[in-house]
């Protein structure tokens, strides 16, 4: 199911009109009966309004050579549009998913229906501005803005990785507040859709278990997931797929204690960058090195001073990457052997979400 959502209690202050409220749009995804044959639902939506939008760039590079495919609905999903709900009367608990910068949460398909085919509802976020590109359902394709995100902006002159650091650390702390609040928002949306008495039912009303609910994130989304945990008591666990900041995978707010909910930071392997990638920086090996030990103890004091159940896996096979988490290795590959590379890294990214989610949502144990 796609939403429309706006949260009129927030202005969008990339929009320069306070009129404009923060707008996003929100994809519900929940167990249906595996009998049902509908029709398959397009990998991406509005990907042939994407295709012919100029400024939609971003995502058509960030597909390369598969860009056709998508935009061509030749790439489908094992979800159907508006089906039923799997029959029953068991709820379903609820996971709340934020991609990467400039990612969108359908990049994610694979791993979203891994776990709704597991017994969750799964909400996953397209922050607008954000991620490359957003369709709303009136027509409008919303780019990606460099101001919304922090990144790709000019740099002052003469700027020292000190005050790098600190002009980063100075943006983050709005931008990841802005993503858990809308992960917030999405929560609160969700709870009043969940009556099954209310107006314009939804197919997963009255299923939805919202005494078990999960903040979820991919990179920087991840980071704003343990965010969610941190200021909504309503989120049980949460769970960070390679987000990591200069203070760590937990954004560190001054005068503010770490959660106490279940927390697992995933992160896979990353191979230290040679002196020639470093040069063309300004950097040198003995400095990276320096700055990665520094790195390294902060992770590692977040993690000792967390107060609740806290894991911190890192995963190393041939080919892993930061991306291994999305479809885009297993889609892009060019021969059989990624292709399959791909698959079987998503599979044990896979197994360790639901893991987690099931021991600390569903009570499952040392599954």
């Amino acid at each position: 199911m796609a939403y429309d959502w706006t949260d009129t209690s927030r202005p969008e202050p990339v929009a320069r009109d306070a009129n404009i409220h923060r707008e996003f749009m929100v994809y519900v995804w929940y167990p249906t009966d595996k009998k049902i044959t509908a029709p398959q639902a397009a990998y991406l939506p509005g990907a042939d309004k994407i295709a012919k939008e100029v400024s939609a760039k971003d995502a058509r590079d960030f597909w390369g050579d598969a860009w056709q495919a998508i935009a061509s609905g030749q790439i489908v999903t094992a979800t159907t549009e508006r089906a039923p709900i799997a029959p029953g009367a068991g709820k379903f608990p609820l996971l709340v998913f934020v991609p990467g910068l400039g990612v969108s949460s359908t990049t994610y398909t694979t791993a979203i229906q891994e776990m709704v085919s597991q017994g969750y509802v799964v909400a996953s976020i397209e922050p607008t501005y954000e991620v490359a590109v957003v369709v709303f359902p009136d027509g409008r394709v919303v780019t990606q803005r460099a101001e919304a995100t922090g990144r790709g902006l000019p740099s002052p002159p003469n700027e020292t990785r000190e005050e790098f650091l600190k002009r980063l650390h100075a943006f983050d702390a709005g931008h990841i507040n802005k993503w858990a609040d809308d992960m917030r928002f999405v929560i609160d949306q969700l709870t009043a859709l969940n009556n099954p008495t209310g107006p314009n039912r939804a197919p997963f009303a009255g299923r939805i278990d919202l005494s078990n609910i999960g903040a979820w994130g991919h990179s920087f989304g991840g980071r704003a997931a343990v965010r969610a945990c941190q200021i909504d008591q309503r989120v049980k666990a949460c769970l960070d797929a390679d987000g990591l900041g200069p203070d760590g995978p937990i954004f560190a707010y001054e005068g503010e204690k770490l959660p106490s909910q279940p927390f697992m930071w995933i992160e896979v392997f990353h191979a230290p960058p040679t002196a020639a990638q470093l040069a063309q920086y300004g950097d040198t090996v003995e400095q990276w090195e320096k700055n990665h030990s520094e790195q390294l103890m902060k992770n590692e004091k977040e993690l000792a001073e967390y107060p609740g159940p806290s894991y911190h896996i890192t995963v190393n096979l041939p080919g892993i990457e930061h991306s291994s988490f999305t479809d885009e290795p297993f889609i892009t590959a060019k021969t059989k052997q990624d292709a399959d590379r791909a698959a079987d890294t998503l599979t044990l990214l896979n197994d360790y979400t639901r893991g987690f989610f099931d021991r600390y949502l569903k009570n499952m144990g040392n599954r």
